[in-house]
């Protein structure tokens, strides 16, 4: 983060801000989210990677219908851009809206065949509905593709 930090006062880069805010919603200081995310947004609000982080932060707030509406207008602007998409299909799928994170993830996969994100929602709707084989296919995708253990239910 140090480096990030360094390298920002020297040129200011959406991305980054936007990574350092993704870190800080993770380890829960919300002061340090706000920082970085109100300065990805100065810089570029309608950069995926921005929408993305802004999404996870209103997520985390249980604030889904506004998350919702985000991601909507940004993915009709850009509907072949894979974080849009699968920013979408998260929110989706905190709104238990299973079918669009179905049609979306299988969308995503030939559009965005190295992210594992699409593996991971397929995975999650195939436990919910108990198909444990269809789950368990996709879930060994999601990891083949560099997606983290820790994120599966238990049983995986």
């Amino acid at each position: 983060a140090h480096h990030y930090e360094k390298s920002l006062k020297i040129k200011p880069n959406a991305v980054l801000y936007a990574k350092l805010a993704r870190r800080a919603i993770a380890q829960k200081k919300p002061a340090e989210v706000t920082k970085w995310l109100d300065n990805a947004m100065s810089i570029d609000p309608e950069l995926p990677e921005v929408v993305g982080v802004r999404v996870e932060l209103l997520l985390s707030q249980k604030k889904k219908e506004e998350a919702y509406r985000i991601t909507s207008q940004a993915l009709a602007a850009n509907p072949k851009n894979c974080e849009l998409l699968m920013t979408h299909v998260a929110v989706n799928w905190a709104m238990g809206y299973e079918k669009p994170v179905t049609s979306n993830s299988n969308f995503a996969i030939p559009l965005c065949p190295d992210d594992p994100r699409p593996h991971f929602f397929l995975g999650l709707v195939a436990h919910t509905f108990q198909n444990k084989d269809e789950a368990k296919k996709h879930f060994k995708k999601y990891l083949r593709l560099g997606g983290e253990t820790e994120k599966l239910p238990p049983g995986y």
